[in-house]
Formats: C-alpha cells, sequence, structure tokens
C-alpha cells in the first residue's frame, strides 16, 4: 500500500466522524480545492537554505459543536501535489505527495445578512512528504526517495456563504507555522540518512474555495 492510499483512508476514517449520529450537535462539512505556498528556512552546519515551493490539491474541513455552542472541534486535512521550487520540478517525478492535518477548537460567528458567517480554527499541525523519482545519467539509472515530517501550529480562516439551510460556499485561507522538521533521504533500496536541520522553520498561507454541507440541530 503506497503511501497516497494511506493517507486516503486516514481521511476517510477521520471524516466517518461526521456521519455518526450527533443529535446534540451543530455540524458541517467542506471539501474543494486549494492553493498551497510553501516558505521553508533551515540552517545546517551554518549552511542556509531557503526556498518556496507551490502545490495544488484537495482542502477539507470538518467543524462539530454543541448545541447553542460557538466553540467545538476543528479537523482540516490537505491532499497536495507539490508542482515546483526553486530547484525542483514535482511534476515530473514519479512521485510526490503532501498531507496536511490540522485539529485543534474551532469557532464559528454570527450568520450576517441571513448568509455571510465568519469560522475558523487553531490547533497542532503535521505535514508529511513523500517524494521518488527515478533518475538516470551516461551509465545507469537510480533511484531517489524521501520522506520528510513537520510539526508546528496551523489554523484556519473562513467565511461561508449560506445559499441554503444545508449548503453552502466557503472562502478562506489555511495557515501553518512549523518548527521542527525532520526527513530520511536516500537512494535505491540502500538504507536512508536522517536529516535534521540544526535551524528550522517555515510558514504555509492556502487560499481555498470549497463547497459545504451543513446539519443542524433545530431541536
Amino acid at each position: 500500500m503506497n503511501r497516497r492510499t494511506k493517507h486516503i483512508i486516514l481521511y476517510l476514517q477521520l471524516f466517518s466522524l461526521f456521519f455518526l449520529e450527533a443529535k446534540e450537535n451543530d455540524e458541517w462539512l467542506n471539501i474543494g480545492y486549494e492553493y498551497a505556498h510553501d516558505y521553508h528556512s533551515e540552517t545546517t552546519d551554518s549552511d542556509k537554505d531557503t526556498f518556496h515551493t507551490e502545490s495544488k490539491g484537495i482542502s477539507l474541513s470538518f467543524y462539530r459543536f454543541k448545541k447553542d455552542r460557538n466553540i467545538g472541534l476543528f479537523l482540516h486535512t490537505s491532499l497536495l501535489a507539490p508542482r515546483k521550487n526553486e530547484d525542483f520540478d514535482y511534476t515530473e517525478a514519479d512521485a510526490a505527495t503532501a498531507g496536511s492535518y490540522i485539529i485543534g477548537p474551532g469557532f464559528k460567528g454570527t450568520e450576517y445578512y441571513n448568509m455571510i458567517q465568519p469560522y475558523g480554527g487553531i490547533g497542532l499541525h503535521y505535514l508529511q512528504f513523500t517524494y521518488h523519482d527515478t533518475l538516470k545519467n551516461e551509465e545507469e539509472s537510480y533511484s531517489s526517495y524521501q520522506l520528510t515530517n513537520k510539526l508546528g501550529i496551523g489554523g484556519e480562516m473562513g467565511c461561508r456563504l449560506n445559499f441554503h439551510p444545508n449548503f453552502f460556499l466557503g472562502l478562506g485561507t489555511i495557515l501553518a507555522w512549523d518548527f521542527y522538521s525532520s526527513s530520511l533521504i536516500g537512494i535505491d533500496d540502500k538504507e536512508g540518512t536522517f536529516h535534521k536541520p540544526d535551524k528550522f522553520h517555515s510558514f504555509m498561507v492556502s487560499p481555498f474555495i470549497t463547497l459545504g454541507y451543513a446539519r443542524v440541530n433545530r431541536e
């Protein structure tokens, strides 16, 4: 089972929460498109490396609130396909995928004009990046792989446009600041090399547009 399949299975397990019976809850689920910009900086042995990676993919968010409460549970995941940065064009690789996860408290604001409603959430952010490619030179070909894990704080800021009691359009952005990173990098079937920068930080901003379904407790 490849890592992309594992990401998809995890998404399905997480968002199965939405379909559980929860008569005392107001909740919504939205899915759509996001375009991510990841600004990465790391220093190892006095050598500083900075780059900007662009990615596009699927954005999924889930919110659950107790009846008449504005603070509740927030969960966001993204399945992203990195496109390029200053050093690589990932669209030409055999495989390149990033899975992003945020979980923490969420909030919903007052609905204005019976249509516009701000919302958001903040929590722990985890991102896993996987890369595999086959490289060739004049004499031979070999495989290169990388598995990177990042950890930090993330959140979502958005606005619902409620055009129907149960359906809405979501607009906003995902923000994440990561302060920990470690990577396993290798060639062919040889044991990979562990890499952890001496100093590291990255900032990701991901505008999104989504379509959502809300299940509201009227009792």
